[in-house]
C-alpha cells in the first residue's frame, strides 16, 4: 500500500496488477531527469521513440513491488534502487514530449512496470524499472506549460477484496481537465470527501464509454463536465488549494447516474494531481507545476499547503486487504 514521502509532496502514485496480471502503473508521477534523452525519428514503419528517466520519489523496487501486491512496509530497508523509473515511449507522445524535453518537467504517465537486467558502462551488472508508457501527460514545469489532453488511457485493475476474493474494475486514466464551479469539502455517514467537476475536452459521455470499454455513441451532445470525488485525508489536503480554475490530471473509474432524467458522470479518484493551480490576482503567477519561483505569492501559497497537510501521493481509498474499507468507494 503506498504511503506518504516528504521528498515529492506532489507526486501521486496509483500501482496495481491489470487484467493481464502485469504489474501496471495506473498513474504515476514524476520529474523528468535525462540530461541525454535517447531519441530516434519514425523510420522505415517504426514508430518514434523516445527513451528517458523520471523521478518517482521512492525507490523503484518499492515501486514495483507495490505493483505486484509484495511490498512490506515492515521490511523497507530492502529496496535498494534509486528513485527512478526508465520510460519507454512511442509514436506521437513521443515526438510531442522530445520537441519540448528539458529536465525538470513533470509528468504523469500510464504503462506496464517491469524489471531490466543490465550492464553498466564498466560491464557491472545492474538492474532498472521500466514502464512500457501508454498514456502520458504533461503536467509543466518552470519554464513549461502544462498541456491538457484531448485522450485518456484505459485498463482493468484486478484486486483481491479483504475476503480473498478476486475483484477487477475499468479505470480511466490521466483525464485532464480545469475546475469549475465551487468545489466541496462535505461530510457523510463519518467519511469526508471533496467534490468539484472538470471541464474536459472529451465529451463526458465518451469518457465513461472509454472507460468502460463500451461501443462509441452515434452522438455525444456537448457535455464535457465530469464531478471528481476524493476521500478522507487527501479530500482535505486538497480543499485547501484546489479552487474554480485549477487544472487537473485524474485517474480512476468513472460512472454514469441518472436522476430526475438528468445525465451526471462521476470518477471516484484513485489519484490526482495538479498541473496548475487557479489563478492569482493581478501582477502575481503561479507555477506550472514545479515549484514555485523564491519569493512570489505562489510560493508562500506552496509552503503553507504543504504545512498544513500532505498532498496526496498514493491511492484515495487504497485497494487490497490492508485497506479499511476493503472496496471500492462505490
Amino acid at each position: 500500500m503506498a504511503t506518504a514521502t516528504t521528498k515529492r509532496p506532489f507526486l501521486n502514485t496509483e500501482v496495481g496488477k491489470n487484467v493481464e496480471g502485469d504489474p501496471f502503473a495506473f498513474h504515476l508521477e514524476g520529474f523528468t531527469a535525462s540530461k541525454t534523452p535517447h531519441f530516434s525519428e519514425a523510420s522505415e514503419g517504426k514508430d518514434a521513440f523516445l527513451g528517458i528517466s523520471i523521478g518517482v520519489g521512492m525507490a523503484a523496487d518499492a515501486l514495483l513491488a507495490r505493483a505486484k501486491g509484495e511490498y512490506n512496509k515492515e521490511d523497507k530497508g530492502k529496496y535498494t534502487m534509486s528513485e527512478f523509473v526508465s520510460l519507454r515511449i512511442y509514436g506521437k507522445q513521443a515526438e510531442e514530449l522530445s520537441a519540448i524535453y528539458t529536465t525538470g518537467i513533470k509528468i504523469a504517465v500510464s504503462g506496464k512496470l517491469s524489471l531490466r537486467d543490465y550492464q553498466k558502462n564498466d560491464g557491472t551488472p545492474a538492474q532498472e524499472v521500466t514502464c512500457d508508457v501508454k498514456k502520458l501527460v504533461v503536467m509543466g514545469g518552470k519554464t513549461t506549460e502544462p498541456k491538457l489532453t484531448d485522450s485518456i488511457g484505459t485498463a482493468t485493475y484486478v484486486y483481491k477484496d479483504k475476503s480473498g476474493t478476486d475483484r477487477s474494475i475499468r479505470m480511466a486514466q490521466l483525464l485532464t481537465g480545469t475546475v469549475v464551479g465551487e468545489p466541496k469539502l462535505r461530510n457523510s455517514n463519518g467519511k469526508t470527501f471533496f467534490n468539484f467537476g472538470i471541464k474536459t475536452a472529451l465529451p463526458a459521455a465518451k469518457v465513461y464509454d472509454l472507460a468502460n470499454g463500451l461501443e462509441a455513441r452515434a452522438e455525444y451532445g456537448n457535455k464535457t463536465i465530469t464531478n471528481i470525488t476524493v476521500f478522507d485525508k487527501q479530500a482535505e489536503a486538497l480543499s485547501r488549494i484546489i479552487s474554480a480554475g485549477a487544472q487537473v490530471v485524474a485517474s480512476g473509474p468513472v460512472q454514469e447516474r441518472e436522476y430526475n432524467g438528468n445525465v451526471s458522470y462521476s470518477m471516484n479518484a484513485r489519484a490526482l494531481g495538479i498541473m496548475k493551480l487557479a489563478p492569482l490576482p493581478a501582477n502575481e503567477t503561479n507555477a506550472a507545476a514545479g515549484p514555485a519561483p523564491v519569493g512570489t505569492a505562489a510560493a508562500a501559497a506552496e509552503a503553507a499547503a504543504a504545512a498544513a497537510a500532505a498532498v496526496p501521493n498514493s491511492s484515495f481509498v487504497d485497494l487490497g486487504t490492508d485497506d479499511e474499507e476493503g472496496e471500492l468507494p462505490f
